[in-house]
């Protein structure tokens, strides 16, 4: 092994948190449910017509690649989980989850700052999921974070008060635990129920592959669709009621929008020593605006920063709208009376009052 590679866990926090590479999503883990899905009904379309119910042998699979299925179903939930811990740490540095203490080293921290990856993606790529259990408990876990008491079980099933949906029956549960189960004996071992006569092999036939996507699909757009009531403003990656994204950036224009309207407050009620200096304040204020208006009509009709496969214009935009709050937040800052007090020089080129 190469001495100088990185730390799987370490080149999945830098890849990830690259906000070009948007993936880490519950969007995405539910997109790919779907995708699968959508496949697996294709696939099963064309081996009916490649032979048809009546001409079957009992038992009857269709294919060997079918049962596969269940890795990437198993991914996608894997994946909802993970995403929605990254967002979790990203919201909130403080979050102790001490599941994964141990998992993360010293030197892999290091590792991790070097390649300027996050704390909260290096989490992230920590988590295994192997069982339903593993799953339920870790999104109970963030939904305990905004005060959810009731299990994630109890909710799918409609039996949660408050629930208004049910996204799955009660039986389904323990069918779903088994996908888990069905998924790791293909991914470790090759035995008789892969290899043995085709009489007692575990195979998935095309129809039970759809059924399990169907069920994935209805547990993280139920699971979401609960994320979508409880989680708070400015948390990453929420969902509207129809399990689609929200856009980041409104939340943040509208919030730099809140800061500037209090900076503004404080600045037209302050009792300044130099005349213009509102004056000054309202120039400044409106040249940022325009820089910032500026800006967006360059990112929109720069189309070298918008690829087939890769897009800069969301992270562009994300960094000219935090570097104006920055400034705004550090001028708020220092809107003291004791400081405003003490002022007792002129800054270069002004006239005292």
């Amino acid at each position: 092994m190469n001495q100088n590679s990185s730390h799987p866990y370490a080149s999945f926090a830098s890849r990830y948190a690259d906000p070009t590479q948007s993936y880490l999503t519950a969007y995405m883990a539910l997109q790919r449910a779907n995708s699968l899905l959508e496949d697996a009904e294709t696939v099963n379309a064309v081996l009916s017509k490649e032979h048809p119910p009546e001409q079957r042998w009992m038992p009857w699979f269709g294919a060997e690649i079918v049962s596969y299925y269940a890795v990437g179903y198993v991914t996608c939930l894997e994946w909802h989980a993970r995403s929605r811990v990254v967002d979790l740490l990203t919201f909130d540095p403080g979050v102790r989850f001490d599941d994964f203490r141990g998992q993360i080293s010293d030197k892999l921290i290091i590792e991790m700052l070097g390649q300027k990856a996050s704390v909260s993606h290096l989490v992230g790529a920590s988590i295994n999921v192997p069982s339903l259990d593993r799953y339920f408990s870790i999104m109970a876990r963030i939904l305990g974070h905004f005060g959810v008491r009731a299990s994630v079980g109890d909710w799918l099933t409609g039996a949660a008060d408050g629930a208004t949906t049910c996204w799955v029956q009660p039986s389904n549960i323990e069918e779903l635990e088994y996908l888990f189960t069905f998924r790791n004996g293909l991914v470790h071992e090759i035995g008789s129920n892969v290899m043995g006569h085709f009489n007692i092999r575990e195979n998935w036939n095309p129809e039970e592959a759809i059924w399990a996507g169907r069920m994935v699909a209805s547990v993280i757009q139920g699971i979401e669709a609960v994320f979508a009531r409880v989680l708070p403003k400015g948390f990453p990656n929420k969902l509207d009621e129809s399990s689609y994204p929200l856009d980041p950036l409104d939340n943040l224009r509208e919030d730099l929008a809140a800061l500037e309207a209090i900076v503004d407050r404080e600045i037209r009620g302050a009792e300044w020593q130099w005349s213009g200096t509102v004056e000054l304040w309202d120039s400044a204020r409106s040249a940022a605006q325009a820089h910032l208006t500026a800006e967006e009509m360059f990112i929109d009709r720069a189309e070298m920063l918008h690829w087939r496969y890769w897009d800069a214009r969301f992270p562009l935009r994300l960094n000219a709208l935090k570097s104006r709050m920055e400034f705004l937040r550090g001028l708020h800052d220092n809107f003291t009376a004791a400081h405003l007090d003490d002022l007792s020089e002129d800054p270069p080129g002004a006239k005292p009052s």
